[in-house]
């Protein structure tokens, strides 16, 4: 149970960077493609974790998912609602060390605009 535990809290944080919300703090945040393959690599987590549950496919297989989801799910929440920029922190470092560096609308040098009068004002 404990292995489908840390499953789904893999899962779970992997759908969360993925996730429009958390993707400033994960360091995705103008990367669509980088943010639906953690979308689509945490539902195959949690597959996973469905898959090695530990018995056949029956309801208990299920219960034991579910059981095991909810407590990931919210020990996930009480993280991600102190620490999200900390819980995140691999993330950007994998990010890193691929070379995908965040970069911000704000990064690109200031251009200003050329300073014109006003169409109706009435300098004298």
């Amino acid at each position: 149970m404990l292995d489908t535990i840390a499953l789904c809290l893999v899962g779970f944080w992997l759908l969360a960077a993925g996730s429009h919300r958390h993707a400033r703090d994960a360091g995705t945040l103008h990367d669509a493609r980088l943010r639906t393959g953690l979308k689509l690599l945490g539902a195959t987590v949690l597959l996973l974790a469905l898959w090695g549950s530990g018995t056949a496919i029956t309801g208990e297989r299920i219960v034991r998912l579910a059981g095991a989801a909810s407590i990931a799910g919210v020990a996930l929440n009480l993280i991600l609602s102190v620490r999200a920029h900390t819980a995140f922190a691999p993330l950007r470092a994998v990010n890193r060390l691929v070379g995908r560096t965040p970069t911000s609308r704000s990064a690109a040098p200031a251009v200003r605009a050329p300073a014109y009068q006003a169409a109706n004002s009435r300098a004298r």
